[in-house]
């Protein structure tokens, strides 16, 4: 991270992100879990394939997300508040 021209980690949360990066792997399905808009839970069955963005930040907040393709509802998806279940 860098502020005011000097760069530092934090070491919590780059753990934390290589750790969510490994739970998922690539065309191997998974149980995720997220609140939408309206604050209602969901859970769902995914994939990560070859045409999803996968983990990243959004432009306009810094929100970690994660574009996967959704198998309940048939079409890709991104979340932004999730766990991996």
């Amino acid at each position: 991270m860098t502020m005011c021209g000097v760069s530092y980690t934090i070491p919590h949360i780059e753990s934390e992100e290589r750790n969510m990066h490994t739970l998922v792997k690539d065309n191997v399905k998974f149980k995720i879990k997220y609140l939408k808009k309206n604050g209602e839970e969901a859970r769902r069955f995914g994939i990560i394939t070859d045409k999803c963005r996968g983990y990243g930040n959004r432009a306009s907040d810094q929100r970690p997300f994660l574009h996967y393709y959704d198998l309940d509802k048939r079409g890709y998806r991104y979340a932004t508040n999730w766990e991996i279940m």
